[in-house]
């Protein structure tokens, strides 16, 4: 589970859905923190022409967005199923408009064609 607290990224794992045990932390040092923090999505992507695979954490933080309301930043990096890490040092956002915010990923979606 992704949870955003004290304006950092919180996992945590539970082993029957009840208990959860924090397992690691992300973002105290990284990122904007002009604003709160929230909506958390974590998913992975593969590079293209290549069979590596990076993980992609979605933010979104309201307010701080680059012109101002609220905005989605992202981080690029590696998720061994507790920890998330990056080197990423500059800020990275979705879209430099205003209040791009809380936008969900799905996978797994049924194919309609």
């Amino acid at each position: 589970m992704l949870l955003v607290a004290g304006g950092h990224l919180q996992i945590r794992n539970s082993p029957n859905l009840k208990e959860l045990e924090k397992v690691s932390e992300f973002g105290k040092d990284n990122g904007i923190h002009g604003g709160v923090w929230e909506c958390p999505d974590l998913f992975p992507l593969k590079i293209e022409g290549t069979d590596e695979e990076k993980w992609v954490l979605l933010i979104s933080t309201n307010p701080g967005a680059p012109n101002g309301g609220s905005g989605t930043q992202y981080f690029i990096g590696n998720f061994d199923g507790n920890t998330f890490t990056t080197d990423q040092v500059e800020e990275k956002w979705i879209d430099l408009g205003r209040d791009n915010y809380a936008g969900v990923t799905y996978n797994n979606t049924p194919n309609n064609e």
